[in-house]
């Protein structure tokens, strides 16, 4: 990433972090069942650091 502002992310490079990468994974998630199990882990593992997501474009299902 090219611009890694914490203070955008509540000054924490922990939010920074889980909040880019849900978001990179969002944006090239295929609509298909074998990604629910995978998308359901990830959103386990970041929601307690999540609070926006700036999401540019999703895949067409």
């Amino acid at each position: 990433w090219q611009h890694n502002n914490p203070n955008e992310h509540g000054n924490s490079w922990q939010r920074l972090y889980c909040e880019r990468h849900f978001t990179e994974y969002l944006e090239v998630l295929e609509n298909v069942e074998s990604e629910k199990y995978e998308c359901q882990e990830l959103i386990n593992l970041v929601k307690e650091h999540v609070y926006t997501l700036t999401i540019r474009s999703l895949l067409p299902s």
